[in-house]
């Protein structure tokens, strides 16, 4: 017998598959996709609050999205905001 707790890696594992709710338009999933991308290449860069201005928006088109999730909460760590990127990666 083996008894553990539940595994939890909330900031070191992106989603691997994220699902699109229902009833979400090929046009606005062309538009996040743009700014996730977008949030992901200003990241990368080094840029976390043009990461962020981009995150918010595509949040405000699909919210809840787990990537869009976890790239907002990279980039609230990266600016230092400890218990909002923690609310984010959850």
């Amino acid at each position: 017998v083996l008894l553990t707790t539940v595994a939890s890696n909330l900031r070191d594992q992106s989603p691997l598959r994220a699902i699109w709710p229902e009833g979400v338009s090929d046009e606005t999933k062309k538009r996040w996709t743009a700014l996730v991308e977008d949030g992901e290449r200003q990241l990368a860069a080094g840029n976390a609050d043009a990461a962020l201005a981009a995150l918010i928006e595509a949040e405000k088109l699909v919210p809840g999205h787990a990537r869009g999730s976890y790239r907002k909460a990279q980039a609230l760590e990266k600016l230092g905001r400890f218990d909002e990127a923690r609310t984010a990666y959850a």
